[in-house]
């Protein structure tokens, strides 16, 4: 497996971290999310130029989990909350 940079027209959005992404068809969605400067309430998308360039990196990570079936309807949501004391 390899990681490639994905090619982004336009203003790129801000470094952040603690934030919800989720793909749904062939787009990116960024949620919200901290840095060391703000707090982020916005939303950000990204077109998936190949979409299907994502498929055989899914099935790897989903059969970490004893997933062995990817469906091309699949929805995945990755989200991570912020506790601060």
């Amino acid at each position: 497996m390899k990681w490639k940079m994905p090619l982004y027209v336009g203003i790129s959005p801000a470094r952040r971290h603690n934030h919800a992404a989720f793909v749904l068809h062939s787009h990116l969605y960024i949620f919200g999310g901290v840095n060391e400067e703000q707090e982020f309430n916005d939303i950000k998308a990204m077109k998936l130029i190949n979409p299907s360039d994502r498929q055989p990196i899914m099935k790897e990570i989903f059969s970490e989990f004893g997933i062995h079936e990817v469906s091309n309807r699949l929805v995945f949501f990755i989200t991570f909350t912020l506790i601060t004391y």
